[in-house]
């Protein structure tokens, strides 16, 4: 027994960074029940010493790696927390099953067009300018789909080919977002960038599938 021990110890080779480790066990074990009475541990005793942290750490490695809980199912390309992409409206309007409206207008000029699903309910199309953008939302219902809670000094009411538009912003001329409801579907538009009420006005009336 005595010669395998040996034979064991001989193939352990205690590092610098394993001797500050059991160095750092043994200081808080209570000091009558420590293996050494002195201060120094003897380097007979330090590949002992290596042997059991090793042991115990692989054991420590399987008990988290057996109380870990499965791996979850690998989600669908392209859906982040219900929200999917899309290549273009008609993708977007077939996933969600109702027909998709654009923006047809904007005060900037769009280089580029996403398209993309909420929880399969709402759609949001957003419009990439080379300094701003516009994102685009509608959903069934009555309720404020903009996911804007921003608190702005201004909100003003008006009419734009017979809907019932609610716009808000910093000032009585330029306004961030809009929001308004048509034939059972909520609409919302939000700027990065604030236009001004004719601007909101050209947008509005232009929006068609």
């Amino acid at each position: 027994m005595k010669k395998r021990y040996d034979q064991i110890m001989e193939h352990i080779e205690v590092t610098e960074d394993m001797r500050l480790r059991i160095l750092a066990h043994l200081k808080a074990i209570p000091s009558e029940k420590r293996p050494l009475k002195s201060k120094r541990l003897s380097r007979k005793f330090l590949p002992f010493a290596a042997c059991l942290l090793l042991l115990t750490g692989t054991f420590a490695v399987t008990c988290l790696r057996s109380n870990a809980p499965a791996s979850a199912p690998p989600t669908v390309q392209g859906a982040i927390n219900e929200i999917t992409t899309f290549s273009s409206s008609e993708e977007l309007s077939d996933c969600l099953g109702f027909d998709v409206f654009q923006l047809k207008e904007l005060p900037f000029e769009t280089k580029k067009i996403t398209y993309a699903s909420y929880w399969n309910r709402m759609s949001e199309i957003t419009y990439h300018g080379s300094r701003q953008s516009a994102v685009f939302r509608q959903s069934p219902g009555s309720e404020d789909n903009s996911g804007n809670y921003d608190s702005y000094a201004v909100t003003k009411e008006l009419i734009v080919n017979s809907l019932h538009v609610t716009l808000k912003g910093d000032s009585q001329q330029q306004f961030h977002l809009g929001m308004w409801t048509d034939n059972g579907f909520t609409f919302s538009l939000a700027l990065s960038k604030e236009a001004p009420l004719e601007d909101w006005m050209n947008m509005i009336s232009n929006i068609s599938l």
